[in-house]
């Protein structure tokens, strides 16, 4: 009766040894798996963030150029306006010259701010998109902490 329950004892013990081998191999796949993915959502962020920090730049030379453009645009409306003032008594013919010049500058600044417009709702996407994927790694780095300690547990009671 010993020597049975001895054996059921060892069959027992070596079923629960390959159960918990099992399963740590497979956390340890599975892990793997994660730290895997998580290197390819992390490469792909640093992209992401190379990508937003050269747009960022591109966008601000642009922004600082269309500055500069729309400050000479509205100094030459402005000596446009005061030269249309000055004339206006004198020359009628000029003064529809200037109007059209007034027009043409005060849609230009339009067209120049639209586009900063533009810009900046493209760098808020961007950003979003970045706090997306900064929240799935955070996500996924909780789920494999959790997995690391489960694999603990079972490697505890392997050992046992």
């Amino acid at each position: 009766t010993i020597e049975k329950h001895t054996h059921t004892i060892t069959e027992r013990d070596t079923l629960i040894k390959q159960t918990a081998a099992q399963a740590l191999t497979d956390g340890q796949n599975s892990l793997a798996a994660w730290n895997k993915e998580r290197k390819g959502l992390e490469q792909h962020i640093a992209t992401l963030q190379k990508s937003l920090a050269d747009l960022q730049d591109q966008k601000r030379v642009e922004a600082e150029t269309a500055a500069e453009e729309i400050l000479q645009l509205k100094d030459a409306l402005l000596a446009a306006q005061r030269a249309n003032a000055a004339l206006q008594e004198q020359k009628d013919k000029e003064q529809a010259a200037h109007a059209a010049k007034v027009k043409e500058l005060l849609a230009a600044i339009d067209k120049l701010q639209k586009e900063i417009s533009t810009h900046t709702t493209t760098i808020k996407e961007l950003h979003t998109t970045i706090e997306k994927h900064t929240h799935t790694i955070t996500e996924r780095e909780t789920i494999i902490n959790q997995t690391r300690e489960q694999l603990a547990i079972i490697q505890k009671g392997g050992e046992a």
